[in-house]
């Protein structure tokens, strides 16, 4: 068993923060030579960094928002140690949001920092972050070598502590490289140095360790032991109380998964509340949205739909309004699923964007700032050169010539090295923009001023087609009306637009745009992503839903028949033949007759319902094969006729036949002919006695065939639902015939397979008319 890895993430955080305890008391307290000024900045640090500790569970951005502020102070006041130890802080709170990238930035910048300062703690502490950051990342090989080094500076500097955190960091190594054995080794060295400290917090938060560590080798027992140990004893906290109950959080969570586990739900529930109610006292949102998530996602398992999305919309509100990226986007992806399952597609769709906005905020956020630094940086490269040539220029005044030509040498070196400079920086802009998977342009009010690769490669277009034009009148390349409105809008926006490309074709387009500044004028800056695919995606998938409920109809309606109307003929043939094979002594002739005569009715009414099922059934499955061909109609209609003569006669139904023999059509003989029978059928069943029925048949580029009675006909709703196998439906005729009521639908898919149309006219006692036309 691997640990989870939120698990892990959780247990560094916890360590994390009493290690802020730690590092808060080796901040920096020189204060001699320094000037007034400087000693109120050094104030103003300290005061900033302590009040980091009070939004850092409740509200992270907050908290980062005081650690910039103490960082600013502390280098105001040359406290560098202090400085980096705010900046470290900071990769240590993106880490937890999710934020990988950016906890590597202000962690590397820390790590340069103090590349030049002596081995101490403060340095082992950001080996152990910047370990924290690769195993947040899952590249645990990368992480372990810097817990290795943390490790090894702990015990130079002699800091019992800090050992005892890197053995526990190496051991959650090796949990993920699947080597438990390995891992309960370190933790149990870490515990040993903790029982010397007589920290009982940190003795504590390593009994959790050896419970995972047990429940890893498949030792349930033990780990319970240790997982109870650690929630009992907490109820009375250790120092410092947030990460003790925290950690009494952690240890419940584990309880609550092992006994689920072994199939014990009542105590796994209990476990889940316990820690849903400590986290919620601590106000710790972040770690109740997780504890929140595992709930919601076992509702969700157990098909409690509605329970389950009230969860995850909490926690997505929750984690939106606090920057919490990575769990807003796994929440909004959740929301997504479970509203597809209930048929709510609307909201189905507006999570599934939520899901993309956010898996890209990251690199949306990320991307101009890091614009927004270079070029800073390449301006304040620019002022340093030219505040270097004033004053050599006012040397130039002073004295000899020689010194003149070494000033103007210099001067010259500086510039061509600025140029060189401010070169490379817009090479490394241009090579970060072409890096993005995005197409990113910046324009001012629509003129194009700056484009990467990847925008020319979505819309089809030359970098040359776009520098320098409005975007509105780019060469073969148009968009929809609501680009106009958008490109003077102010503020963060994020549209979908719709571009038609001459090279690509019609594309959907997804716009996150803000705005910027570039150079010394306002602009805005635009990613964009084409997201053709996925709508088409989208809208294929909810085709494919709408059809799949049809499908499942049909089928309903199918077996309904089979089970019903096939069914009840074979029940009464049996019936009739039982009562004769019993009881034929005790009937008359004329009865035995009658009863006969009944089993023959019946069996040709089921006959021809399981004829028509089988023939559709094959239609269906796309066996059969159509064999058009150009022949006389008039035969075939004789031939349909032929089949119901004996009762026209029986009923006294006259039958007209209006079809010249040169008239010909081109259709598969066989479903022809079936297509006529099934019509005639109908028209003699509806029409009672002395009624008459009418074929009139004509060839006007295509052959159209009318048959129409005098029968009963038919109301609208029936008429509306007539070629609906879900809404298949049978009548008796006007001498009580028996009908199968599939026989038209066969009709319309043989039909619909010559590539026809089939028309009904009809009122109730006005007769009925169907009007058939087949292509030439």
């Amino acid at each position: 068993m691997k640990i989870p890895l939120s698990s892990a993430i959780r247990l560094l955080w916890l360590v994390a923060c009493l290690c802020c305890m730690v590092s808060a008391t080796v901040l920096e307290a020189r204060t001699e030579n320094m000037s007034a000024a400087q000693k109120r900045d050094a104030e103003l640090g300290e005061e900033y960094y302590q009040k980091h500790f009070q939004n850092m569970s409740s509200n992270p951005q907050a908290a980062i928002s005081d650690l910039k502020q103490s960082a600013m102070y502390f280098t105001k006041a040359d406290q560098i140690m202090n400085a980096a130890a705010s900046l470290g802080k900071i990769g240590q709170i993106y880490t937890l949001l999710g934020m990988h990238n950016l906890a590597l930035e202000y962690l590397l910048e820390v790590h340069h920092t103090l590349k030049d300062q002596p081995e101490s703690s403060q340095v082992a502490w950001l080996y152990s972050d910047i370990g924290n950051v690769y195993f947040a990342m899952q590249q645990v090989d990368l992480a372990e070598p810097y817990y290795l080094q943390g490790l090894k500076i702990m015990k130079a500097v002699k800091d019992i502590f800090g050992q005892s955190v890197m053995l526990n960091n190496i051991g959650l190594c090796k949990m993920k490289q699947s080597m438990p054995d390995s891992a309960l080794s370190y933790y149990k060295k870490a515990l040993r140095l903790r029982e010397s400290t007589k920290d009982r917090f940190a003795i504590y938060h390593s009994l959790n360790y050896l419970g995972e560590a047990y429940q890893s080798l498949g030792n349930n027992a033990l780990a319970v032991q240790y997982y109870v140990k650690v929630f009992e004893d907490l109820k009375n906290p250790a120092e410092p109380k947030d990460a003790s109950n925290a950690l009494r959080a952690t240890a419940s969570l584990s309880l609550h998964k092992l006994y689920l586990q072994q199939n014990k739900p009542l105590l796994a529930d209990k476990y889940m509340e316990e820690a849903i109610n400590i986290l919620t006292s601590e106000h710790d949102l972040f770690r109740l949205n997780d504890a929140l998530k595992q709930k919601a996602e076992r509702l969700h398992k157990q098909g409690n739909l509605n329970q389950a999305s009230e969860l995850y919309l909490q926690i997505f509100s929750v984690a939106r309004n606090n920057s919490f990226l990575e769990q807003a986007k796994n929440a909004a992806y959740q929301l997504g699923t479970i509203y597809l399952q209930q048929d709510k597609n609307a909201l189905a769709y507006q999570y599934w964007q939520n899901y993309t906005v956010y898996y890209d905020s990251l690199y949306a956020m990320r991307s101009p700032e890091t614009l927004v630094r270079l070029h800073s940086s390449v301006q304040n490269n620019l002022k340093e050169i030219e505040n270097k040539e004033l004053k050599s220029k006012q040397r130039i005044s002073t004295k000899y010539g020689i010194i003149t030509l070494v000033l103007l040498g210099i001067i010259i070196f500086l510039l061509v090295r600025a140029s060189w400079a401010n070169k490379k920086y817009i090479k490394r802009l241009r090579q970060l923009a072409n890096a993005s998977f995005e197409g990113i342009i910046i324009h001012d009010k629509g003129l194009i001023l700056e484009v990467n690769n990847q925008f020319v490669e979505i819309l089809g277009v030359t970098r040359e087609d776009c520098i320098g034009h409005n975007i509105t009148k780019v060469a073969n390349l148009a968009f929809d009306d609501l680009l106009n409105e958008k490109l003077n809008a102010e503020g963060v926006q994020n549209y979908e637009l719709i571009a038609n490309s001459n090279k690509k074709g019609k594309l959907t387009l997804e716009v996150m745009s803000h705005p910027y500044t570039y150079g010394n004028s306002r602009v805005r800056v635009a990613a964009i992503r084409d997201i053709t695919e996925r709508k088409k995606f989208l809208t294929t998938l909810l085709d494919n839903q709408k059809q799949l409920r049809e499908l499942n109809a049909t089928k309903d309606k199918l077996f309904s028949i089979i089970a019903h109307d096939l069914k009840n003929p074979f029940s009464a043939i049996i019936g009739f033949a039982e009562v004769l094979r019993h009881n034929i002594d005790k009937f008359t002739l004329n009865q035995i007759h009658e009863m006969i005569i009944q089993i023959h009715d019946t069996s040709n009414s089921a006959f021809a319902l399981l004829q028509n099922l089988l023939e559709w059934a094959v239609i269906q499955t796309g066996a059969v094969s159509l064999l058009p061909y150009q022949q006389q109609l008039l035969p075939i209609i004789n031939d349909a006729a032929s089949i119901v003569k004996a009762t026209l006669a029986s009923k006294g139904i006259s039958l007209s036949i209006n079809c010249a023999k040169e008239v010909r059509i081109n259709a598969d003989k066989h479903m022809l002919l079936s297509i006529l029978n099934n019509l005639l059928s109908n028209a003699v069943k509806f029409t009672p006695a002395n009624g008459s029925i009418t074929i009139s048949a004509n060839q006007n580029g295509v052959t159209t065939i009318a048959i129409s009675d005098t029968g009963i006909g038919m109301t609208p709703d029936l008429v509306s639902n007539l070629f609906r196998i879900e809404r298949i439906s049978s009548r008796r005729g006007t001498n009580n015939e028996a009908g199968t009521g599939i026989g038209l639908i066969l009709c319309k898919e043989m039909i619909d397979m010559h590539k026809g149309s089939i028309e009904v006219s009809s009122a109730p006692g006005k007769g009925t008319q169907f009007t058939v036309s087949f292509p030439a």
